[in-house]
């Protein structure tokens, strides 16, 4: 009959150093995504600014008869 094993507590596995390098590189990961998001949301607002000064244009090269 196998021997059961001990438990260890949450706090003594926590601390191993494979476990707290896998927190580090998770966090490491959730920091680039984070990046990566605010660069999207600053990308999308560059480019609406953009289509918008390009609307304008368009309109003023227009004149009063293409409205």
């Amino acid at each position: 009959m196998p021997e059961p094993t001990a438990r260890r507590s949450f706090w003594a596995v926590a601390r191993q150093p494979r476990v707290v390098g896998l927190l580090v590189l998770f966090l490491l990961a959730a920091a680039v995504c984070a990046r990566l998001g605010v660069w999207q949301l600053d990308r999308a607002q560059q480019r609406a600014e953009l289509a918008a000064q390009q609307e304008a244009a368009e309109l003023e090269a227009a004149g009063p008869e293409g409205v």
